[in-house]
């Protein structure tokens, strides 16, 4: 019997490392899990698996379905585990398949190797091929053991039965590379039979390929122990530090005080986690920017992706160092502001700092004292839902929104609280800012079920309804309110109405809208719909327009994440990358993606249409003229 495999071609998306001109991975972030084959580099996150290189001038980039909840890496085959299966990524070429588990009744737990997968039951166990998808023939000894584990790179596995330790390949048979004195707490196993066993006393045992497991001179965190190719050395954490070993004597041959383990690229590779860097060695720095902020704009410059400032404008980093973690950011102008941890820090455009503050508690102050600080622009708890969410610039003072909707008006220069609200109607929503700012007009808060809008400077009429897309317009804004779309003037007033429904909206040269899958081309002065191209933005999650007539899209198209380049005039796709998203930026002729984990990638736009579906797409797409009619 054999599970069904799924063969999917895709290579992934390859990108150049670092600044510079062309597609290029610049910013990893901070991913999930940070993962090493022995001879490469890599990460992953809940939508993308990353691969670098060896060399690590190219990084590919693997859109991902499903979550991974678990992983293997070696240098054939990246398998992961998840809702639909186990996926196997070929690091070479990017290509993978998936072998379906869900035929397997009473799964229990699935953990993959390099080359076979043990699926654990509530009968017993049970090995796959990850190459075939076919069933191994398990040694009695193997079937109901609980400790039966795939070695991470070659067919074969590992358990335990009684105190004795097993190795077993489809060549060689099965074989005793170790006798345990006590009870085993946690095995480890690495590429050809290589293992570690971790003892209840807090001793260890180690074997390499083909030997007999020794004791380890000291004692190690199993969590963090990786082989390298051979089997031959191990890394993992110890008291004092990271430290390698050799597994065929169980000597520690090195010892560094700083850095968290990682694994072998092909030499060890550690984490400096202070100054978001990856380590060789000798402390070389193989791959920087491992940090994130959240995430803020005012062209020039990009702040948050890994855990700095960006200056789009020469495709580098504005300040030398990473000092942003987590948090929120806001930036105007040459000021840069970080909320983290209760800590408001503000920096300029170089990244000196220039203050440091406490965010106060916030005093309890009147809605209509809150509205006249913004109209004229002018104590902890340990519940997290006081946290600053976020945070945006209205002249030399600062609003800040906490997820349970209270928000404060702040001075940027000392932290001094001028004004306190808290909304009671505001629901964080995915997806949907709590705070518009406008760099004319202020900033406007969303709060309500579905986001309703409380006024700005300039009273913003409420319209007492959700509020599904927003974005500003000259002096006023246009905004999409529950079957109508309206354009308000400076004054709050209505100058034009129209019956559409967009989920999104887009302002460059002319107003795009997202109606369903379908792009909408709008007259801004009058509300007229102008064309309409069909499936062009497919489940978009956001877009942004320039002022050269181009439209970039994110989100879902034809089944898959990407990221999209559009001609504002026909709707045609100019260009595509299968990249997750969560916000792209348009700056010097490029766009920068950005992920949900920081990681920051630049796409240069191709006058070209670049897949056949998009030709596909162009032949069967073209404005049509409108029909409906705006009403003042």
């Amino acid at each position: 019997m054999s599970l069904p495999r799924f063969d999917d071609p895709r290579p992934g998306l390859v990108l150049a490392m670092g600044p510079g001109e062309g597609d290029r991975l610049v910013a990893p972030g901070v991913p999930d899990q940070l993962l090493a084959d022995g001879e490469r580099l890599g990460w992953s996150s809940r939508s993308a698996l990353v691969i670098l290189a060896p060399d690590r001038t190219t990084a590919r980039v693997v859109a991902l379905d499903h979550t991974p909840h678990a992983l293997s890496t070696g240098p054939d085959r990246w398998a992961l585990v998840h809702e639909g299966g186990v996926e196997i990524v070929d690091p070479d070429s990017g290509s993978s398949h998936q072998i379906a588990t869900d035929l397997v009744e009473e799964l229990v737990e699935l953990r993959p190797g390099g080359a076979l997968a043990v699926l654990r039951t509530a009968s017993g166990n049970r090995v796959v091929d990850l190459d075939t998808g076919g069933f191994v023939t398990l040694p009695a000894g193997a079937r109901r053991t609980r400790t039966l584990l795939p070695w991470s790179s070659g067919a074969g596995l590992i358990w335990i039965d009684d105190d004795s330790l097993y190795r077993w390949s489809d060549q060689r048979g099965v074989a005793v590379c170790g006798h345990l004195p006590e009870r085993a707490v946690a095995v480890v196993p690495g590429p050809g039979g290589s293992v570690l066993v971790t003892l209840g006393s807090g001793g260890c045992l180690v074997a390499s390929p083909g030997r007999q497991a020794v004791l380890l001179s000291q004692e190690v965190l199993a969590q963090s122990a990786s082989f390298d190719a051979a089997g031959t050395r191990l890394l993992a954490a110890v008291a004092e530090g990271t430290a390698l070993f050799d597994t065929r004597t169980g000597a520690r041959t090195r010892l560094w005080t700083h850095g968290a383990p990682v694994g072998f690229a092909p030499d060890p590779v550690r984490l400096d986690d202070d100054k978001g860097v990856l380590l060789g060695p000798d402390d070389q720095v193989l791959v920087r920017h491992l940090g994130l902020a959240g995430v803020s704009q005012d062209l020039p410059l990009l702040v948050g992706p890994g855990g700095t400032v960006w200056d789009l404008s020469t495709g580098r980093p504005a300040w030398p160092d990473e000092p942003l973690t987590g948090g929120v950011t806001a930036v105007y102008d040459d000021r840069v502001l970080h909320v983290a941890d209760r800590d408001g820090t503000l920096y300029d455009d170089t990244g000196t700092v220039l203050s440091r503050w406490r965010i106060p508690l916030f005093p309890e102050a009147s809605a209509e004292e809150l509205l006249q600080v913004v109209r004229t622009g002018g104590g902890e708890e340990e519940d997290d839902s006081d946290a600053v969410a976020e945070a945006a610039w209205l002249g030399d003072r600062v609003v800040l929104l906490t997820l349970d909707g209270v928000v404060g008006v702040v001075d940027a220069r000392d932290g001094a609280l001028v004004r306190r609200e808290q909304l009671d109607a505001y629901e964080e929503t995915d997806g949907w800012p709590g705070l518009v700012p406008h760099r004319r007009r202020g900033v406007w808060l969303r709060v309500g079920e579905g986001g309703r809008l409380l006024p700005g400077p300039g009273a913003l009429a409420d319209p007492g309804e959700p509020v599904e897309a927003l974005v500003p317009v000259g002096e006023g804004v246009v905004r999409a309110v529950g079957e109508r779309l309206e354009r308000l003037d400076r004054e709050g007033k209505a100058t034009w109405t129209v019956p559409l429904a967009p989920h999104l909206l887009a302002q460059g040269r002319h107003l795009f809208a997202a109606v369903d899958t379908d792009l909408v081309l709008v007259d801004a002065e009058t509300g007229r719909e102008r064309g309409r191209s069909r499936g062009a933005v497919g489940d978009a999650e956001g877009m942004v327009a320039t002022s050269d007539g181009h439209l970039w899209t994110w989100g879902g198209l034809d089944g898959e994440a990407r990221v999209c380049c559009l001609d504002g005039t026909t709707g045609a796709h100019r260009s595509s990358w299968a990249l997750p998203a969560d916000g792209v930026t348009v700056a010097s002729g490029a766009a920068w993606v950005w992920t949900e984990d920081g990681m920051l990638v630049r796409l240069q736009r191709r006058d070209r249409y670049s897949t056949v579906t998009d030709l596909a797409r162009l032949r069967g797409l073209s404005m049509s003229r409108p029909k409906a009619k705006a009403t003042s």
